[in-house]
C-alpha cells in the first residue's frame, strides 16, 4: 500500500478574516475504497494578515464654532471581511463635552473592504471668557489602543497665520544675490529652514539660495536670499498653503495653514540695448541704430559707441562713427545714424556692426546690432568676382568717361547708341554689356 498526501496552494488576498477551515474529502475510487472513519479531514488555514491602524487629528486648534476632523485609518493595504467598530474615549482637563464641545459619534464602524473612518469635534461658541482648553481623543480596536491625539479648543476666534514681504529691493543688478525680509503674523513650531529655501517659494528668473532665521530658535522673521538668472525682473511668490502635507506648505503645528498669498516683482537693472538697422544704398543715405533704455531713469546716464566692419568696409561702403550718448532724465531712446557712401559697385547686401559700450548709471543688456546697406549699384558681382573692387572700378569709371564724351561728327553721323548722358548711364550701361 503507499501513501499520498494532497497539497493546498493558500492565496494571500490582504483580507483580514480570521482563522478558516478548509474540510477534505475522499471518495472511493477505481481499485480502492475509504473507510468511513478516515473520509474528511479538517485544515485550518490561520490568518495572517494583520491590520495597522493610525489615528490624526486635523487641525489640532481650533476656535470657537469651528470643527477638527478625527481619522482611523488602516496605513498597510490590508482590509478587514466584516465590519468593525472603533471606540473612540474623550477627555479634557477642562473642556466638557456637550458643553465647550460635541462630537459626532461615541464610536466608529469601518465597513467591510474600507480603509478609513472619521468622526468631527466641533468647539461649542459660549459667552465665559476662557483659557484655551484641551481635548484628548483616545481610540481603541478590539480593545488594543490605536493611539490618542489632543485637540486645542481656543476662546473666541484665532488669528489667521499670515506673512508679509518686507525690505525688497527696487531693483537687482543682474550679477549678485539680493535680499528681503519674510516676516509671519506669530511665531511657530515646525517649520523647517529647508522648507522656505528648497521648495515654500514660486521664484521666476532666479533661485532662492539661503533662508535664515533673524533670531535664533523663532520662526516668526527670516532673511531670504534670491540670486538672479539675468536682467529681467525677478517673481517671487510664497503662495497660500492649502494642504498642510503638501510640499512647501506652511502651517503651524496645530494645522493651521498659510492664509494668504505674498507676492513682489524686484526690476532688473537699468540697461541699454541696440536693435539692428537697415537702409537702401544712396549716396548720403543714413543707416539708422536704434539705442533704448528699458525703463526711464531720474539721473543722467551715458554710454559710447562705435562701428566696426563686417562685409562692409568703413571708408568705402560707410563713413565709421564713434561717440557717446547720453540719456537725460526720462529720456528712453537715441538715435545712432551711420552715413552710407555710394560706391557704384553691385556687391549684394554688406554689413557692419555697432557696438555699445562704457555704460555709465546703467548695465548693457544687448551690446551689438547689425547694420545692413541693400545694394543697388549697376556693376554685377560676376565682375567684382573675377576681376575685384579696384579693377571692375576702374572699368566702370572708363565706361562711364567713354559715354559721356561728346561724340565725334563720324559718330554722330552713324547713330552711335553707346554714347547718353550721365543720368540714363545706368540703363544705357546695362544694355551695352548684354
Amino acid at each position: 500500500m503507499r501513501n499520498r498526501t494532497p497539497g493546498f496552494q493558500r492565496f494571500d488576498d490582504n483580507v483580514v478574516r480570521g482563522d478558516t477551515t478548509v474540510i477534505a474529502t475522499l471518495e472511493d475510487g477505481e481499485g480502492y475504497t475509504v473507510s468511513a472513519e478516515s473520509a474528511s479531514a479538517a485544515v485550518v488555514l490561520e490568518e495572517n494578515d494583520i491590520a495597522e491602524f493610525t489615528l490624526s487629528m486635523d487641525p489640532h486648534e481650533v476656535a470657537e464654532g469651528n470643527s477638527a476632523t478625527v481619522t482611523v485609518a488602516i496605513s498597510n493595504g490590508v482590509t478587514f471581511g466584516e465590519d468593525q467598530t472603533i471606540a473612540l474615549d474623550f477627555a479634557g482637563s477642562t473642556a466638557r463635552r456637550d458643553a465647550d464641545y460635541t462630537v459626532s459619534a461615541g464610536s466608529l464602524t469601518l465597513v467591510s473592504g474600507a480603509s478609513s473612518v472619521a468622526a468631527t469635534l466641533t468647539a461649542l461658541v459660549d459667552s465665559d471668557e476662557e483659557t484655551d482648553e484641551t481635548v484628548s481623543v483616545t481610540a481603541r480596536h478590539g480593545g488594543e489602543t490605536v493611539g490618542t491625539e489632543t485637540v486645542t479648543v481656543a476662546d473666541g476666534v484665532l488669528s489667521p497665520l499670515t506673512a508679509s514681504f518686507e525690505s525688497t529691493p527696487a531693483s537687482h543688478d543682474g550679477e549678485n544675490a539680493f535680499t528681503f525680509t519674510l516676516t509671519f503674523s506669530e511665531d511657530f513650531g515646525g517649520l523647517s529652514y529647508r522648507t522656505l529655501r528648497d521648495r515654500a517659494f514660486e521664484v521666476d528668473r532666479g533661485t532662492v539660495r539661503k533662508a535664515r532665521r533673524r533670531t535664533r530658535g523663532s520662526n516668526r522673521s527670516w532673511t531670504i536670499e534670491v540670486k538672479p538668472d539675468g536682467h529681467g525682473e525677478v517673481s517671487i511668490v510664497l503662495p497660500q498653503t492649502t494642504d498642510c502635507d503638501a510640499t512647501g506648505a506652511i502651517c503651524t503645528t496645530a494645522g493651521r495653514k498659510l492664509s494668504q498669498s505674498v507676492s513682489v516683482m524686484v526690476n532688473g537693472p537699468v540697461a541699454f540695448s541696440v536693435a539692428d538697422g537697415r537702409v537702401e544704398e544712396n549716396d548720403g543715405a543714413l543707416l539708422a541704430f536704434t539705442v533704448t533704455l528699458n525703463r526711464a531713469e531720474t539721473e543722467r546716464l551715458t554710454v559710447d559707441y562705435a562701428t566696426s566692419d563686417g562685409s562692409a568696409q568703413a571708408g568705402v561702403d560707410y563713413a565709421a562713427a564713434r561717440g557717446t550718448l547720453t540719456f537725460a532724465p526720462g529720456e528712453t531712446e537715441k538715435t545712432v545714424e551711420v552715413t552710407v557712401l555710394d560706391d557704384s559697385l553691385d556687391e549684394g547686401e554688406e554689413t557692419l556692426t555697432l557696438t555699445l559700450s562704457r555704460a555709465s548709471g546703467a548695465v548693457i543688456a544687448d551690446a551689438t546690432a547689425t547694420g545692413t546697406i541693400v545694394n543697388s549699384d549697376p556693376v554685377p558681382r560676376a565682375w567684382l568676382a573675377r576681376f575685384g573692387r579696384t579693377v571692375a572700378k576702374h572699368v566702370l569709371e572708363g565706361v562711364e568717361k567713354r559715354m559721356t564724351e561728346p561724340r565725334t561728327e563720324w559718330e554722330r553721323e552713324a547713330g552711335s547708341p553707346c554714347r547718353t548722358s550721365p543720368g540714363n548711364l545706368p540703363t544705357r550701361w546695362m544694355e551695352w554689356k548684354t
